[in-house]
Order: structure tokens, then sequence, then C-alpha cells
């Protein structure tokens, strides 16, 4: 159905209507219209100053397509799509495209922004995002563009926010809350400068389970949390290789809690990063991998009072391994099961217990409570037991 229309406003007044496909002119306002059983809800190509606005959109594929430099404002929609909710794709020139109040549910990906570059002004806000098993709240993949995020909340059944092959800057602030089942909370491959505010008067949380709550490789961040959370994760609890600190915070900043629980894998993973990256106070539960492992690191690495308990699996409660960036716990109490509690190879970083509340414990059945090579370590009095026969509590080679 390829509607000409300039400057005419299509208001369905409640009733059922076809989709607005192809629309190729400017001041088109598209309001309170019922669109259902279409592929498509509505889809702009080329379209300047358009507003779309308190639509309701059933789609069996797309909910709403945006593309070829179609700048205006979509607003406070419902929409529902098989597919997905909103596609915001092939932008080279400049303009502002603004999506504020809208409401997607998908089975596919809520809202993806692909192949979007140029000059243009991107901003998306008070949106909430719902999937099904399968869905991605948010991809932004191929893009040289800066958007801009403000007060969302995603809530899926895979990926929350994913970041793939960007070299654009992310900035989401006013609140954001991300919750994954079955995939990471936010992930990123060369996914670009992600930066996530925090004003103290509004909330920012990622819970994964099932999945990692943070999951970066490559790119830049300058990230701060209320808190981070991943439960039985398939892979790692926190994951971060390859990553560059930046911004105000040089990294990561978790002003609250990181808590990681039954990872399959390790359950905070540190490697090839440059910046600051502090994680709060930190609990990490029965990963099948190491509790606590940094590899290769620059900067600094921080942790509040940190509990590491890898009683009922086996390995390295804390594993630190050339890394040139201070590791500091103002607090560490480890439990394992037939490996060391905390062991450090070759560090060029300053290794830091401070025991700041005298909870600090090291205890390990079967391997040694502190296993330290070539390394500069640094503690208040921490309390350490083994019961390896033969083998004293703590090991330094040089």
């Amino acid at each position: 159905n390829d509607i000409m229309v300039d400057g005419f406003t299509l208001d369905g007044q409640g009733t059922a209507s076809t989709a607005v496909n192809g629309v190729t002119v400017t001041g088109t306002d598209i309001r309170n219209n019922i669109v259902q059983g279409v592929a498509i809800g509505v889809d702009l190509d080329a379209v300047t100053g358009f507003t779309v606005q308190d639509n309701h959109i059933l789609a069996s594929n797309v909910g709403i397509t945006l593309a070829l430099d179609s700048f205006g404002a979509v607003n406070t929609n419902l929409i529902a799509a098989t597919g997905t909710g909103i596609l915001v794709s092939t932008y080279a020139g400049a303009g502002t495209l603004t999506l504020d109040g809208n409401m997607i549910s998908s089975d596919g990906i809520g809202l993806r922004i692909t192949g979007v570059n140029g000059a243009g002004t991107y901003t998306v806000s008070n949106t909430m995002i719902t999937g099904n098993p399968g869905s991605t709240g948010i991809q932004i993949d191929s893009s040289t563009a800066s958007v801009g995020f403000s007060t969302l909340a995603i809530d899926v059944v895979d990926t929350g926010i994913l970041f793939d092959t960007n070299t654009g800057t992310y900035t989401f602030q006013n609140g954001l809350t991300v919750s994954a089942v079955n995939g990471a909370g936010l992930m990123g491959t060369d996914g670009g400068t992600v930066v996530v505010l925090d004003s103290g008067a509004t909330t920012t949380t990622v819970s994964a389970i099932g999945g990692a709550a943070l999951s970066f490789v490559g790119g830049s961040v300058d990230m701060t949390f209320d808190s981070l959370s991943s439960t039985n994760s398939a892979t790692h609890g926190v994951f971060l290789q390859g990553v560059t600190g930046t911004g105000g915070t040089g990294g990561l900043q978790v002003n609250g809690t990181t808590m990681v629980s039954g990872a399959a894998s390790d359950g905070i993973h540190l490697e090839g990063n440059n910046g600051a990256f502090t994680f709060g106070d930190t609990t990490v539960t029965n990963p099948v991998g190491t509790g606590i492992f940094a590899l290769g690191n620059s900067g600094s690495i921080a942790f509040g009072k940190t509990v590491v308990d890898k009683s009922a699996t086996g390995g390295r409660g804390v594993d630190l391994q050339t890394n040139a960036a201070t590791v500091t716990f103002s607090d560490l109490a480890v439990t394992t099961m037939d490996g060391a509690g905390v062991f450090a190879n070759n560090n060029s970083g300053l290794v830091t217990v401070q025991n700041a509340t005298g909870m600090s414990t090291i205890d390990a059945t079967g391997g040694a409570a502190l296993e330290i090579v070539d390394t500069l370590v640094r503690s208040g009095a921490v309390s350490m037991s083994t019961s390896q026969a033969g083998r004293s509590p703590s090991t330094c080679r040089a």
C-alpha cells in the first residue's frame, strides 16, 4: 500500500488500518492508527519531518522501519512484532531522529540500529523493551554515528544490549535497567565507546540469568553501575578482554555490589584491559573456573569487600598473572577446594589486601592458601589455613 501524502494527518481514530508503506514525502503525520496483520507496520524511506505517534502496531515482521536518512519523530507507540520492533538502518546524512516513550515487545530485536553513519543526531528516551525467548533488547551494529539513550528498561529472554563492530559513542543516562535471561546483560565486540552515567538519582543495574552481566571484547567503556548480577551463566559472570577504559571512570565503576553465582567458567575474567576497573563489594560463589581471574591488565583493578567461595568446585579462588595493573581488595575472604586460595604470578603491579574490616581469611583445602611468584604483595593481617598434607599455608618464590 504505497501512499503519497504531503502535509496531511493520517488519523485512524482507533479503527483498523493497513500498513503505511513507501511514504516518500515530507510533513507526514501518522497518528492514532491500529496497524495489524501486516509484515511491516510503518515503512519510511528517505522521509523527513515526519511524526509517527500514538499508534498500536501489531506486525508479523517489523513494527516500524526507518531508512535512508528518514529524520523525524517516533513517539509513544505500542509495538508488538515477531521480528524487529523498530529498525533504523542505512543513514549517512545530517538531521534529527527522536524515539521517545515507545513500548516495544519483540520476538527478535526490540530496537536495531544498523549502518547508521554521518552527522545525524539520534536520541532514544523513556523506552521499555520486553522480549520472548531468543530476543535481544537493543542491537547496534556496523555504525559510526553516536546515539544518546535516556531512561531505558529492558527485560528480555536473551541479550539485553548488543554492540557489534561500531566506532560511535553510545551514552546511557537518567536510568538504565537491564534484565536478561539466557544471555548477557550488556555485550560488545569491538562495539565502539559505551558510556553509562549514574547521577545517583536514578538506577543503573544489570541482572543476567544464564549469561554474563557484562561481556566485552575490545572497544572502550566509561560505565557506572549501582549493581551487577549474574546467576548460572553458561560462560563467565563478568568478562572483559582487550577493553580500554575512558572518560570519568576511566573504565568501570560499580558503586554497589557485584554478585556472581554458578558461572560455567570464571566468575570474573579480566584479560588484556587498560584502564580503571572497580567492582565494589563483590561476591563470587562456586564458578566452575577461577573465582576472579586477571591476566595481563594495565591500570588499576579494585574490589571492595570480596568473598570468593569455591567450596563446591575445584580450582583457584583468585588468580593474578602478569598484570602491570595494581590489584586492590579492601577485604578478601576466600574458600577453595583442591586449589590455591590466592595465586599471584609475575605481576609488576602491586597486589594489596587492605583488610579494612578485619574479615580477610584464606581457607584452602587441597592447595596452598597463598602462592606468590615474582609479585609484590602488601597485606594487613590475613588469617590463612590449608588442609593439604605437608604444605605450608603460603608459598613465596622469587
